[in-house]
């Protein structure tokens, strides 16, 4: 391309930073970076991002974390995104409950990785400071953020408000059902987990090879164990079906 004299743009560029995201291609990503700083493309968002992602995905976050800095009053709610997932998923979730403080605005996708991080932690505390945003931000409705917070909330040992936001979700998918039984079979409660499971069947919502596991977990905890067998069964059954 660059042979033919064709410049590259915005859009060639996140390409390109996309196949330089494995640590096999640093040195190709730090010429790539070192290009788009010549031709004036790191002050864009796109791009931008993009260097933060491929940065973050090498596990690189110094340099990660320098490029959103370097960005400015550009930068977007993609760009935040990219800087706390990569800090959350190399195991720096200090930092990115940090950098999730000083964001002005949170989407769907925020919400979820920043929860991710307060389970690995567990901190109650602030799980509620999330949840908070969440409610602000009218993402209550969001079934996967809905789900993040159950999950979140159980692995922090509360499960009483786990249940509010299981009982607050209107329309509750196999994913949020999954998360309640699993909260209820795993901190306490293993009675609840088994009604919950009836309930989902009810409601039409078909079981998946996550339920399972849970309310035969349940079961063994309650001395159910022909109702164990019996879920059992079922399971081997759907999965045979299934291939």
């Amino acid at each position: 391309m660059r042979k033919n004299n064709t410049e590259p743009n915005e859009y060639t560029y996140s390409v390109a930073l996309s196949c330089a995201a494995s640590a096999e291609y640093h040195d190709y990503g730090c010429a790539l970076h070192a290009q788009a700083i010549k031709h004036g493309m790191t002050s864009t968002v796109f791009v931008g991002t993009f260097i933060i992602e491929m940065y973050s995905k090498r596990a690189e976050l110094g340099d990660a974390k320098k490029q959103l800095e370097e960005m400015g009053c550009i930068v977007s709610c993609a760009s935040w995104n990219a800087v706390i997932t990569g800090f959350v998923h190399n195991g720096e979730v200090a930092y990115g409950l940090e950098v999730f403080h000083k964001m002005l605005n949170n989407d769907e996708y925020t919400c979820s990785v920043t929860l991710k991080a307060c389970s690995s932690l567990p901190s109650l505390a602030i799980c509620r400071q999330v949840h908070s945003r969440v409610v602000k931000g009218m993402f209550g409705t969001n079934l996967h953020v809905a789900s993040s917070l159950i999950e979140t909330y159980a692995q922090c040992g509360s499960l009483e408000d786990a249940e509010k936001v299981f009982c607050l979700t209107s329309t509750p998918d196999d994913v949020t059902f999954n998360e309640m039984i699993k909260a209820y079979s795993q901190y306490g409660n293993p009675m609840k987990a088994i009604f919950l499971f009836e309930k989902m069947v009810e409601k039409g919502i078909l079981p998946t090879s996550f339920t399972f596991p849970a309310v035969i977990s349940a079961c063994s905890h309650c001395g159910l164990v022909e109702q164990g067998k019996e879920f059992f069964e079922s399971m081997t059954k759907r999965l045979r079906n299934s291939t």
